[in-house]
């Protein structure tokens, strides 16, 4: 539930900014998503600097986001529904990818730190993408962390993942659902080359969309 609301939510903050008509309708729905990810980036930063960013602040944060969806979708200006009625076409074999989208799923289900052998044993992810949030929730605001040089890089994703931790009520109840963040940030990479392509033909935009999201690092 907290992922649909995460996703809708980025889709209100980011019907707040303008983009041309004339933009590919898959191309212009990634990047409302990217528009309104990056806002609640830089949304959550500012509380967390502020030492105002808790449980109730989350929930304000997300619950504007899919209310700014809501209107958006009664006034008759959602971009998705537009598509979602529209012709498939031979645009269908974007379906190929299923299997995939069913290996990434099972991914963000599976423990931080247990899925990759050779990274070695999830250091990433345990140093400092879920570590950074997890100290920061612990310590009610966002400080440089002396003790981890990793506190001292742009942490845009990470933010989410603080967020996550907070609408959950703890670290550990919000590392699956920061999974799962990561999870749609990457395969929205793939949308991004599908409305790319999108002018081009369907097909071509389908295959390019395949192609990215069937990379096995992705």
């Amino acid at each position: 539930i907290f992922w649909m609301a995460w996703l809708a939510s980025c889709f209100g903050w980011g019907s707040l900014f303008p983009i041309p008509k004339s933009t590919p309708t898959v191309l212009k729905l990634v990047t409302r998503f990217g528009l309104g990810f990056g806002l609640i980036s830089i949304l959550v930063l500012l509380l967390g600097l502020f030492g105002v960013m808790n449980r109730w602040s989350a929930f304000a944060l997300i619950g504007v986001g899919v209310v700014l969806t809501i209107v958006r979708i009664v006034r008759g200006q959602s971009d998705l529904k537009t598509w979602m009625n529209g012709r498939a076409g031979l645009a269908w074999i974007v379906l190929l990818a299923a299997p995939f989208l069913g290996a990434t799923i099972l991914g963000a289900c599976v423990l931080p730190g247990v899925l990759w052998g050779d990274e070695p044993h999830g250091y990433d992810v345990l140093s400092y993408h879920l570590l950074l949030p997890r100290e920061w929730f612990e310590i009610g605001r966002i400080v440089p962390l002396e003790h981890n040089v990793f506190s001292f890089f742009p942490l845009n994703v990470e933010m989410h993942f603080l967020l996550a931790m907070h609408l959950n009520g703890s670290p550990f109840g919000g590392m699956y659902l920061a999974q799962f963040m990561h999870a749609t940030v990457t395969l929205a990479s793939a949308g991004v080359v599908y409305g790319a392509l999108a002018d081009r033909s369907r097909v071509a935009a389908a295959v390019g969309a395949l192609a990215c999201a069937s990379v096995p690092w992705t």
